[in-house]
């Protein structure tokens, strides 16, 4: 049986292999929901400038865009490069979160990742589903509390319940973003009282940043306004991912 500490390296990698694929599924899910209100994706995908069905060797994360020189493969419309900020960011983000947490907290690192975006993702269209997102990873959190933290799990479990507090407080007061707040209750889960806080601190100049440059990413014609629980969200998720690798372990 190969050591454990390879076991833990090759599930990684594969993770991290993975973390596009998710991306591109989710962020298909948050683009058709929110032009028409759909649910999970199904069916086969098809090509936005003819209709032809995709095959699969179209919808593979960033290579398929690269081995086309950034063309649809049917119909040779040309693709814009935004269309793999999903896909990018997210293995990125995994690869960074995986170099560097302790071998033993990579996998959790690399799932926090690719959950993140699902609730940064799906707040907006899907607020149902980011809730879901969130609270799976706060069962993920209090897991890697109570067995690769030592003696954490009642003050996380504690920083999850003030977290879940918080945010039945802004549904109560009728906020403009409870649903994005609902992701407090995963960064108590992972991180404690003391990093519950942290993230709060750190949250705001990242949802400003967020707010003033997202649009500057896109071309004129791919722009969206950015709403307050979209920036709220991402500043909250950036700021859990800082406080978990560099002020939880």
């Amino acid at each position: 049986m190969p050591p454990i500490n390879d076991i833990l390296i090759v599930t990684t990698v594969i993770l991290v292999a993975f973390a596009p694929m998710t991306a591109s599924f989710l962020q298909c899910w948050a683009d058709r929901a929110r032009d028409n209100g759909g649910g999970i994706p199904h069916g086969r995908s098809y090509c936005d400038s003819c209709g032809k069905t995709l095959g699969a060797i179209d919808l593979v994360p960033v290579l398929s865009w690269i081995w086309n020189r950034g063309r649809a493969r049917c119909c040779g419309e040309k693709l814009h490069p935004t269309l793999l900020y999903s896909e990018l960011l997210v293995l990125l983000v995994a690869l960074w979160g995986a170099l560097v947490m302790p071998l033993a907290l990579a996998i959790p690192t690399v799932l926090l990742a690719s959950g993140l975006q699902g609730v940064v993702l799906l707040t907006g269209p899907q607020p149902n589903v980011a809730r879901g997102f969130a609270a799976a990873l706060t069962i993920l959190g209090l897991l890697v509390t109570a067995f690769l933290l030592d003696d954490r799990l009642l003050i996380h479990a504690g920083a999850t319940l003030l977290g879940l507090a918080l945010w039945v407080a802004a549904r109560m007061q009728k906020t403009i973003t409870p649903d994005a707040l609902f992701l407090l209750a995963p960064a108590g889960a992972f991180t404690g009282f003391a990093g519950l806080a942290l993230t709060g601190f750190i949250s705001i100049p990242a949802a400003i940043a967020f707010q003033v440059l997202k649009p500057r990413l896109y071309p004129k014609d791919r722009r969206r306004p950015v709403m307050p629980a979209e920036a709220v969200v991402f500043g909250l998720a950036a700021a859990f991912w800082l406080v978990w690798l560099y002020f939880t372990v």
